[in-house]
């Protein structure tokens, strides 16, 4: 009997998310390189990087090769999947690299943001239309299925109206910040408006933090506060509605409910109850990314932040960003 078909995938950038914040023995699985190497449906073929020595570090790690020439090892190897995970000024050449190769990829999944500039983002987003070639944009945490299943409570109305909601980030608007944005419009719709209140230079000149006020279309009040990630890095996210309060903490590692109940002292008052602290999916969160390709590819299976998505975030980021 012959063995099941594999799709072969390769990795374009051999840094911390291609590779480095994990390895072949940990449980957490957090970089494209150990998500292809678990997944029973691919092949991880090896790492191209610009900086050939770190592509090859990788690949030992990893036990698979490197490429000192990525158009030879695309039109030798003929990967199916291709993760770009490259700083953010690079996606956009990379991408249209990618589309224009005679040997195209069936998909590629792509670090966020998409691109670094919102004209080379509608660029991509008409090439790979017309192209026919899926993307999956890495947001991380809606891969995540804690995220996933809270959001299908808040869709039902098993909290109620979502009141307010906040989130505490750092590291720039559009290299950390997307994160946030982007999970707010996951679970609250498009963006309405928005307000810059703060301004924050711990990371980039040309990115900063930003304290923002902003309208989302099923939340009229959210706030998000930058904390300066040179002391620590800082990511949680709160929601609080009707029926009940929602916190992602620990990076996302961590989440909470709580109910609304009587006072046990105060008769009449209602109060919130004591936190109901789980751990969230988040740790497997890259794993679900790389089985959503290849799902999407065996069977159809929507994307869960295709290109459109992605184009909506970072344009919701570039709108707060020139507010």
């Amino acid at each position: 009997m012959s063995k099941p078909k594999k799709f072969k995938a390769l990795i374009i950038g051999a840094g911390r998310i291609a590779s480095g914040f994990d390895n072949p023995k940990t449980r957490e699985i957090l970089t494209h390189a150990h998500a292809y190497k678990v997944h029973p449906k691919i092949e991880l073929l090896g790492f191209y990087d610009a900086i050939s020595q770190t592509a090859i570090v990788a690949a030992k790690k990893w036990s698979v090769k490197s490429f000192n020439d990525l158009e030879v090892a695309i039109k030798t190897y003929k990967p199916e999947i291709i993760s770009i995970c490259t700083p953010d000024s690079n996606h956009f050449v990379q991408l249209k690299m990618l589309a224009n190769l005679i040997d195209k990829p069936k998909i590629v999944i792509c670090e966020k943001p998409l691109t670094a500039r919102l004209s080379d983002t509608s660029k991509i987003l008409k090439i790979y239309k017309n192209k026919k070639i899926p993307v999956l944009v890495n947001h991380s945490r809606r891969f995540d299925k804690t995220v996933q299943n809270i959001r299908r409570k808040l869709i039902k109305g098993q909290f109620g109206r979502v009141v307010l909601g906040n989130a505490i980030y750092g590291q720039g608007l559009l290299h950390s910040g997307t994160h946030i944005i982007d999970l707010a419009r996951y679970f609250f719709g498009e963006m309405i408006s928005s307000k810059t209140l703060y301004e924050l230079g711990d990371f980039k000149k040309e990115d900063k933090s930003k304290g923002v006020f902003i309208k989302f279309k099923g939340c009229e009040q959210f706030y998000l506060q930058p904390s300066d990630c040179r002391n620590y890095d800082l990511f949680e996210f709160n929601i609080i509605a009707q029926k009940g309060r929602i916190t992602f903490t620990d990076l996302g590692f961590k989440y909470s409910e709580q109910n609304v109940i009587n006072d046990p002292m105060y008769r009449g008052y209602k109060i919130l109850s004591q936190p109901r602290v789980q751990k969230t999916n988040f740790d497997q969160a890259m794993y679900n990314l790389v089985d959503n390709a290849v799902k999407h590819l065996t069977s159809g299976q929507e994307l869960i932040c295709n290109l459109e998505d992605a184009a909506k975030t970072h344009q919701a980021c570039m709108s707060i960003k020139n507010n």
